[in-house]
């Protein structure tokens, strides 16, 4: 009997494994008490409900489940009756257990809705894991009991669905989506909202009920709700940490410098008076080591603040690493000098000490970034992107294989075939999308910034959504995508009936003890037959071949088909909704203000020249977030001024939900605080009844110094102005939502529309 609760221990870790709530429940778990239930006699068997008198046909053999003979009374009733005890008893605690998760969930799912039952809301969740309605959803389900273990018909749980919003918790409203519902392989309805397939059609034809800890783990398990991102490049806190040791040695360095070489001027005024005056040496070696110091700051340190202030030459960690080690070195020798600076009357310490104090702040943040992580790989794909961002960042988000890592299989296991991605190839298989933005002030309040987006792209997804519309309708395997998701759920439709039958022994326990007090012939057959239905169930889920028959006819079909699977195959409200929810929640994390999108005019249109697509225009849209300009076409095809575009759209439908505003806005081509500019000039954008004269220059870079941009123009070309921070010219219109407190505080919800075209695996 201890083995065989370990077991179930075991097992039990194993679905709160699967929900992926972790260690948390099973503490408030193992404090709860079983169901208290009038059939709590079957724990110490039925002998005692029986006449020693009866006989009893039809009970099932200790062993193989068979009879003895045909009419056999109980050769050894304790043998059966302890046999029977076990099994019982055993499913008895697994169905508590399942009870008490479903418990649980349901408490959580009240206090933090859209998080998973409380997963996202871990401080160690990826902040690509949005929420989930049809979770949700499913734990508030009005009609399934606690009495019968949380379950109902496969068609309570369809016409549940199929309303769409089931309810609200809060403020917040549960919209169960056909999106969510098809990438799960939960449920597939037709136009006129019949059960056509998924697992609860399965459940529905096999007249088995379908319990919520099922449901909830096949949400749970999606590859939608296991997601992560990967940001390529430095973390936010290299910047601060290198302007403030830049900041204090342009400060310290041209005091300290001043002052020397007020000393050596001394000296030489000294000297034309008087050839044999006597000289102060040190004076004039330390004006020589700082000149020394200053010129090469200046050089490497501007190409330093290029590569990573924006990117506006390539970032190398390796360019980094040998600038660290050179900027150390003559650190080092600064502070070898420090008795001669105090030997002039120039207090090191209490001059130079804040910058040496800044400088190892600085060295610490640039060691553990360069050691961290990989360098961005596309900052100089002008084509895709704006120069001129205080930062620049490139992110990846990803969907988690199997085993919960981020390489070396798909998303569906060892045996599936993976996606090949156009980019990022050797960072992290199964790619979602990858996401390119930087960050802006905005016009008027330069304290307040925007992460303007360059590009949204999803290699797999518009591989997929190609290769679909080029398909042919009439040939089906042609036509739509085979979604392996949850395939292993076909054990589930045995566990579901293995308590099924349970509650069946136990009610008729319960109704003959009522009437009777004890078991009659009929009866008791009654409870054999149930028993041994209970028994071959049981032997169905544990065995490891139940199922695998059809998983492996579905490898090979989706390893052989020309598309992949991957779930949020729309792009407005799938991989583009998540894009800009993934947007929000990065600067909300970052306390950045705004985000936006930067317009067709400035970068998609303007620096495509001849390979400018109409969808491109209606994806990112223009300053004004639509799809088109007055009166002009491509490629024949007219744009619509008055259509807005996909991902404004998707702006303005999450600032309805949060209480903010979509909206253009202005905000700066390079950083405002500092004047001196380089700038490349063009043609600008021409769309026939509109020029767009912002388009005309983009700025490449901003420095704090003369110096810096002259330095910068030796690495790539451009024209050096002078621009204070409220010139006009400085800005540039772009679609944007505010980031609100609501934004913040409250989760995102992952699916917002109906499903398409996707193979009902549970029909293999």
């Amino acid at each position: 009997m201890a083995e065989q609760q370990k077991t179930i221990q075991e097992e039990n870790r194993e679905n709160l494994g699967a929900l992926g709530i972790g260690a948390g429940i099973i503490t408030g778990i193992a404090a709860k008490t079983p169901i208290v239930r009038q059939a709590k006699k079957i724990y110490s068997g039925i002998k005692g409900l029986m006449k020693s008198g009866d006989e009893i046909s039809d009970l099932p053999a200790t062993k193989q489940n068979e009879l003895t003979t045909t009419n056999a009374k109980i050769i050894s009733e304790d043998e059966t009756l302890t046999a029977l005890q076990k099994r019982q008893k055993a499913a008895r605690e697994e169905m508590d257990y399942d009870v008490n998760v479903v418990d649980d969930i349901k408490q959580r799912v009240a206090d933090n809705p859209l998080s998973l039952g409380g997963r996202n809301a871990a401080a160690d969740t990826d902040i690509s894991v949005h929420g989930s309605a049809l979770f949700d959803a499913i734990a508030t389900f009005p009609n399934m009991g606690r009495k019968k273990g949380y379950q109902a018909p496969a068609q309570a749980w369809a016409d549940y669905f199929k309303k769409g919003q089931v309810g609200k918790i809060g403020d917040i409203k549960l919209n169960v989506t056909r999106d969510e519902l098809a990438d799960t392989n939960i449920a597939y309805f037709d136009e006129k909202n019949n059960l056509i397939g998924g697992y609860l059609k399965l459940a529905q034809d096999e007249k088995v009920p379908v319990s919520a800890k099922t449901l909830l783990e096949m949400v749970s398990q999606s590859p939608a709700h296991n997601t992560a991102h990967i940001r390529l490049g430095y973390g936010v806190d290299l910047k601060p940490a290198a302007e403030d040791f830049f900041d204090e040695f342009d400060t310290a360095i041209a005091g300290v410098k001043k002052q020397v070489d007020d000393l050596a001027n001394r000296n030489n005024i000294a000297r034309q008076k008087d050839p044999n005056a006597a000289l102060n040496i040190t004076a004039e070696q330390l004006s020589e080591d700082l000149d020394d110091l200053v010129t090469y700051y200046y050089k490497s340190g501007t190409d330093f603040k290029a590569r990573n202030f924006g990117a506006s030459i390539e970032p190398s960690k390796t360019a980094d690493s040998d600038f660290l080690s050179n900027l150390k070195g003559a650190m080092n020798d600064l502070a070898q000098s420090s008795e001669n600076y105090d030997d002039l009357g120039i207090p090191f310490q209490s001059t130079l000490g804040p910058l040496f104090n800044k400088f190892d702040n600085f060295t610490e943040v640039l060691q553990k970034e360069i050691g961290y992580g990989k360098g961005t790989k596309h900052s100089q794909d002008e084509a895709y992107r704006l120069f001129g961002p205080e930062t620049y960042h490139e992110d990846l988000i990803f969907f988690r294989n199997m085993d919960g890592g981020f390489e070396g299989q798909g998303i569906f296991g060892l045996d599936f075939k993976k996606p090949s991605p156009r980019h990022y190839s050797g960072v992290a298989d199964n790619q979602l999308y990858h996401i390119r933005y930087g960050k802006r002030a905005l016009e008027g309040s330069p304290n307040e910034k925007v992460y303007v987006l360059d590009e949204l792209q999803a290699d797999v997804q518009q591989a997929t959504q190609r290769e679909l519309r080029r398909g042919n309708p009439q040939e089906k395997e042609s036509y739509v995508r085979f979604n392996p998701t949850n395939a292993d759920y076909l054990r589930s439709l045995y566990k579901d009936r293995r308590v099924e039958k349970y509650y069946e022994m136990q009610d008729l326990i319960e109704s003959q003890t009522n009437l009777a007090g004890r078991f009659d012939e009929a009866t008791a057959k009654r409870y054999a037959e149930l028993s041994k239905q209970f028994d071959e169930v049981s032997t169905l889920q544990k065995d490891p071949k139940t199922g695998v028959l059809t998983r492996e006819e579905l490898k090979n079909k989706y390893n052989a088909s020309t598309v992949d699977f991957q779930p949020m195959l729309d792009t407005e409200k799938g991989w583009g909704a998540h894009g800009m929810k993934y947007l929000i929640k990065q600067a909300a994390r970052n306390d950045v203000d705004y985000i936006a999108i930067n317009p067709a005019e400035m970068v998609s249109f303007k620096k495509r020249g001849s390979d400018r697509k109409i969808g491109t225009l209606q994806y990112y849209g223009n300053a004004r977030g639509k799809a088109g300009y007055r009166n002009y076409d491509i490629g024949g095809k007219q744009t619509n001024p008055n259509q807005t575009a996909t991902l404004p759209k998707i702006l303005q439908d999450l600032a309805k939900q949060y209480k903010s505003e979509a909206k253009t806005i202005r905000v700066a081509k390079s950083d405002p605080k500092k004047r001196f500019k380089v700038i490349e000039e063009t043609e600008g954008f021409d769309a026939g009844e509109e020029f767009f004269n912002y388009s005309k220059t983009e700025h490449l870079a901003a420095f704090k110094t003369k110096l810096e941009p002259e330095r910068f123009t030796t690495r790539k070309s451009g024209k050096i102005v002078e621009m204070d921070a409220d010139d006009p010219e400085l800005y540039y219109p772009v679609f944007g939502l505010k980031v609100t407190p609501e934004m913040k505080s409250k989760p995102f919800k992952l699916y917002k529309k109906t499903g398409g075209l996707v193979v009902d695996i549970f029909k293999w």
